[in-house]
């Protein structure tokens, strides 16, 4: 069965073409490639549909909710990844902080685990160039999640991920409130709640390309007040 990585984007005019084009020169894994728009306002979506004209292997969707978001891009994504019958989905940012080239890694543990979670947190894993405060946030973030929730994974609000079709098809990700980066942990919440494994392969994330961050003082709120109100996991639950 085929794979499928999908990127949310939300104006990654200047990013998406080369990113694009180094997810297909991983010619060992023949991966398919959906960009979901987030109603951009630049040229993100023509120029998407410029590779979609040359290639079947690129797809094109808009964020079919009415609200911009990670998570509306998600869900959008995922549904159609479900339909079309892929086996794996991988997900990442449209910014260049993911290295395509590490999807490889990703492959490699799928026998151990239902969900491999790209770890900046685990050892030989990094982030490189984000400003300290950014990276504060990002550490204190996951602490947190990690002391309410009793999980193991070191890198929760991780975004760089290659889940099994199994998960999606069992776990209601439709009724995640959540708009923004913390829809990733809720989404791994409800996978671990499900009885899935999940395991981490070690990452280096990077600051973005070029362009602008979408990291906010709104989001940074979003994702306090929803951390706040995670539930800790069963005793027992199966991680990697």
């Amino acid at each position: 069965m085929a794979s499928i990585v999908i990127i949310p984007a939300f104006n990654e005019e200047a990013n998406i073409t080369p990113l694009i084009q180094k997810i297909l020169s991983l010619s060992e894994l023949s991966l398919d490639v959906l960009v979901v728009d987030d109603h951009s306002t630049d040229q993100t979506a023509q120029a998407v549909g410029a590779l979609v004209e040359k290639t079947p292997r690129v797809k094109l969707l808009s964020n079919q909710y009415p609200e911009h978001g990670l998570a509306n891009g998600y869900k959008t994504g995922f549904v159609y990844a479900l339909a079309q019958g892929y086996e794996w989905i991988v997900c990442m940012d449209g910014d260049f902080s993911h290295d395509p080239s590490e999807i490889s890694r990703f492959f490699s543990c799928q026998d151990k685990a239902d969900w491999v979670v790209g770890s900046r947190y685990v050892s030989q894993g990094s982030a490189q160039g984000l400003k300290p405060f950014r990276l504060f946030i990002s550490r204190a973030a996951n602490m947190v999640v990690r002391m309410k929730t009793g999980s193991l994974i070191q890198d929760m609000t991780g975004g760089f991920n290659c889940i099994h079709c199994r998960v999606l098809q069992k776990v209601d990700f439709l009724s995640i409130e959540s708009r923004n980066f913390i829809f990733q942990v809720e989404l791994k919440m409800l996978a671990l709640r499900a009885g899935f494994r999940l395991a981490e392969a070690p990452i280096i994330f990077y600051a973005r390309r070029t362009g602008e961050s979408k990291f906010s003082s709104k989001v940074a709120w979003e994702a306090l007040k929803r951390i706040l109100r995670l539930r800790h996991l069963p005793r027992r639950f199966p991680e990697g």
